[in-house]
């Protein structure tokens, strides 16, 4: 069979480039279009659904024997920079015509630490025929047979022409060809698009990859039988084991100058806290990430994968073994200061007395800018003195003549700073005051703590503006011992615009909480669910690929409480909870960020055209847990276009 495919796709290919566009028309009469994932006659790389194809998820460690017969696993490349599977087949005819742009393109990412890996999952393909193709075209990285199918179903591999792109993580980043040079049936003399090479340019510069998830042209090929289970591992040490998952999930916090209360670099460490740490990972307190599986993806997920969780309890329930230190990790390199490089303009609060114990209030901290003209943002961090003592802090632009305020940022121990993407900026207008909201908490020692936010300015206006909205219900009334009380709040997009992370807030009587997208048709998506909420952890989750949305779009945020005495966190299950900014109060709501043309007209470009609009705006009263949000709505603030939803709903019986 693969034979006569092959036979077939290099008729396709030798073919006039006219003849097969002639032939395709005249065929296209009542032929079906092509399925997702598959390439029509003459066509060239399409455009696949990311979610659809795996963008975002993490793979299992796969292992594979390569032709020297030397066993290996994917984990072996988590101190790589990115990781390219390339799939090969000595026979196919897009193979060989790719064999030697792909070594080209190993040679030129060798120098930015970028390890190639070449699975040919073709059972007739030889040892020496493979031999002879790596010699003939200068393969460098490893080669493997996957015979069995293993990278073949978890890749969900379509042809000989897919390349993937994973990330240190194993998260899948990129899926597709090389490049749009050869298609089925046709083939261009050089190629428009390099599709490879600029996913992992945007992969090493931390960038969005435009096109994540694409077709790939060559032999078909089609994995419909689960391969047997990975053969039995060695027994799980810290070096070449634990270590990288302790790397990867656990020290960008529990590590010398992190927000964690203690260190966890080495082995000693968690065998020394290994009973504390077998009960948080087992109860998924740790690491703290209440996103579903079903949710996203995100970057930055925090989760550990089912895989990574057993291996994690079976090396702690072993006695905690180090194994081999010849594989130990290189020592990491944590970012300090300010890892946005030198900001262009840094703001700080006032030297904040923070006392050993107790509880300090939540505080508003009201800063000048100094800001004398507009300015795009293309980076923002948030730096804590004394991280161990900062639970959160939220940043809001407030301009005092308009009595108007934007979200600008947050910030949560081993939250990283935010970089936008270089078509897409944050708008901070001349006479901002930063307001910052800061909640700490004490920890044994009295500090003097100075929150700052760092900015770095954009060389030039950027496509895009990000910009966004508190979808929020302010008028909140949980009653006494209420375990499930629903609120809804509830927001009518009035413009088209691209969403890219969602921020929930809730305080100590949160319990779940759902972000769900509908559109004029009827179409619901729902890139977050959590199945709990935890006060001390409130993350920006940011999408993986950001979801497009169309005028007249409804998001819909359902925030649950938990306000009965089976709430550890309840500080008074007798007493009704209304709105407020004291942690002891609640609050409802999850801001929306989204970016849309730089030129689009927002609601202050309204209210600079209209006087009386300006005037109301300038009466209305601002309170000190108030966020407006509303930068970027054109419509008049008195049509009730504000993010407030319908109030409390009572208890929703499937959430749990």
């Amino acid at each position: 069979m693969r034979v006569a495919a092959e036979l077939l796709v290099a008729a396709l290919l030798s073919a006039p480039l006219g003849a097969l566009l002639a032939a395709d028309a005249s065929a296209q009469g009542d032929a079906p279009p092509p399925a997702e994932g598959t390439l029509a006659p003459a066509e060239f790389a399409d455009l696949l659904e990311p979610s659809k194809w795996g963008i975002g998820q993490t793979l299992p460690d796969l292992s594979f024997t390569d032709l020297d017969g030397k066993s290996g696993k994917l984990s072996d490349f988590a101190a790589r920079a990115a990781l390219v599977i390339v799939v090969r087949d000595v026979g196919c005819p897009v193979s060989k015509r790719y064999g030697l742009r792909t070594a080209a393109i190993e040679r030129e990412l060798a120098g930015k630490d970028v390890a190639f890996l070449y699975v040919n999952p073709t059972p007739d393909d030889s040892v020496e025929e493979c031999r002879a193709e790596v010699a003939e075209y200068g393969f460098a990285g490893r080669y493997a047979r996957d015979h069995e199918g293993r990278f073949g179903w978890h890749l969900r591999v379509r042809s000989t022409g897919d390349v993937f792109v994973l990330d240190p993580q194993r998260r899948l980043r990129f899926r597709g060809a090389i490049d749009d040079q050869i298609g089925r049936g046709a083939s261009k003399a050089e190629p428009t698009r390099h599709y490879l090479k600029d996913a992992v340019a945007a992969l090493l510069a931390g960038e969005r990859i435009e096109q994540p998830a694409l077709s790939a042209p060559g032999c078909l090929l089609e994995f419909l039988v689960e391969p047997p289970p990975e053969p039995a591992a060695a027994p799980l040490t810290w070096f070449g084991g634990v270590e990288s998952i302790a790397r990867e999930r656990c020290q960008g916090c529990h590590r010398t100058g992190g927000g964690a209360p203690f260190a966890l670099m080495e082995a000693d460490d968690f065998a020394g806290a290994a009973t504390m740490i077998r009960e948080v990972v087992s109860s998924g307190q740790m690491p703290p990430w209440y996103a579903t599986p079903e949710s996203g993806p995100f970057v930055h997920d925090m989760s550990l994968t089912a895989e990574q969780k057993a291996a994690l309890l079976q090396w702690l329930a072993a006695g905690c073994p180090l194994g081999d230190a010849k594989q130990a990790l290189p020592p990491p390199a944590w970012p300090t200061g300010w890892t946005i490089g030198t900001p262009d303009l840094i703001v700080e609060s006032r030297a904040i007395p923070i006392p050993a114990t107790g509880v300090v209030d939540y505080l508003t901290v009201n800063v000048p800018s100094g800001l004398t003209e507009d300015r795009w943002v293309e980076a923002i961090q948030i730096l804590c003195e004394n991280p161990t003592i900062c639970h959160h802090v939220l940043a809001h632009a407030y301009y005092p003549e308009q009595n108007f305020m934007e979200f600008v940022d947050s910030y949560l121990p081993g939250r990283e700073a935010t970089v936008f993407p270089p078509d897409q900026a944050l708008l901070l207008q001349k006479g901002a005051v930063i307001r910052f909201n800061l909640h700490y908490t004490p920890d044994g020692t009295p500090v003097k703590e100075r929150t700052k936010i760092g900015f770095k300015f954009a060389k030039e206006k950027p496509k895009f503006r990000v910009s966004g909205k508190i979808v929020r219900e302010y008028a909140l009334r949980i009653p006494p011992h209420a375990e499930h009380y629903e609120v809804v709040s509830e927001y009518k997009f009035p413009f088209n615009a691209t969403v890219r992370r969602l921020i929930p807030h809730m305080h100590l009587r949160g319990k779940a909480t759902t972000v769900e997208f509908i559109a004029p048709d009827g179409t619901r998506t729902m890139p977050l669910d959590m199945e709990r909420w935890h006060p001390d952890w409130q993350f920006a989750y940011e999408l993986v690929t950001p979801l497009p949305v169309v005028r007249g779009t409804v998001v819909r945020c359902v925030s649950y409480f938990d306000n009965s005495k089976n709430n550890p966190f309840n500080p008074d299950p007798n007493v009704w909870v209304e709105q407020g900014p004291q942690i002891w109060d609640e609050m409802a709501g999850v801001f929306v960020e989204w970016y849309r043309p730089a030129d689009a007209p927002t609601a202050r470009d309204a209210a600079a055209r209209d006087p009386a609009r300006a005037a109301r705006q300038r009466k209305r009263p601002l309170r000190d847990d108030d966020h407006f949000d509303e930068g970027d709505d054109p419509a008049p603030l008195d049509e009730g276009d504000d993010g407030k939803g319908d109030g409390g709903k009572g208890d929703r019986s499937d959430r749990r």
